[in-house]
């Protein structure tokens, strides 16, 4: 059994060299894909435990004040939109909005008008007064932060495939050069070269020679004399 993989493996190692870079580049293919998908869904999951705990720290911020005003709420959320990660901050007081912002075109703080042009993740934190829930804190950040971050490891990942790749490459024509086959693939491109260097041969006119029939042999009495020469 042993003898007939090894004889097996002789005859087609070509083939099967082959055949295993093939499946090394599909492996190294599907770990690309797979470190970009899971670096993607790990983002998404902290920016969202983000979102909710600036959510939570801006509520408690907010339960240090004693009365809430329109005024020193708005102090409040402008502060906190000095973070540039904020793409909108809005507090809720029962039904009502009490004080909101968010981004513009130009990520600049403007004031909150319910349109959200962004893609953004949300986190929603309770505001509390003397225990009983009065309204609502809404922090929302920009999913640009998580696009960015996929996008370097994106381009991390595909230069780890080119890297991979080419030097399996090399490996797999070190193993052609070592059996021979580079050698022969040489020559066989030299044999076609030349063929094609060639000049082809002549094409054979019949107008220029024909066989010699009887009719063209002088007959001897056409020949001249010897005295007349």
């Amino acid at each position: 059994m042993k003898r007939s993989v090894l004889i097996f493996l002789t005859r087609y190692r070509r083939w099967v060299a082959l055949a295993c870079w093939l499946l090394a580049i599909l492996l190294f293919l599907a770990q690309a894909a797979w470190n970009i998908m899971a670096e993607r869904d790990a983002a998404q999951n902290r920016l969202q435990n983000e979102a909710g705990r600036v959510a939570s720290r801006f509520t408690h911020l907010l339960g240090l004040h004693g009365e809430l005003t329109a005024v020193s709420t708005d102090a409040l959320v402008t502060g906190l939109m000095e973070d540039q990660r904020l793409y909108a901050v809005t507090v809720q007081v029962g039904d009502s909005l009490f004080s909101g912002q968010r981004r513009n075109e130009h990520w600049e703080a403007v004031p909150w008008d319910g349109e959200i042009t962004e893609n953004t993740v949300q986190g929603m934190s309770p505001l509390r007064r003397e225990g009983q829930p009065v309204g609502t804190v809404e922090v929302y950040l920009a999913r640009r932060l998580v696009q960015e971050g996929s996008d370097k490891v994106m381009q991390r990942e595909t230069w780890r495939f080119i890297i991979n790749t080419l030097l399996l490459s090399v490996f797999l024509a070190a193993l052609y050069w070592h059996w021979g086959d580079l050698r022969r693939l040489h020559s066989l491109g030299l044999q076609l070269l030349r063929k094609q260097g060639d000049p082809e041969p002549e094409k054979s006119d019949d107008r220029k020679w024909r066989p010699v029939s009887g009719e063209d042999v002088a007959a001897p009495e056409d020949a001249l004399p010897v005295d007349a020469i």
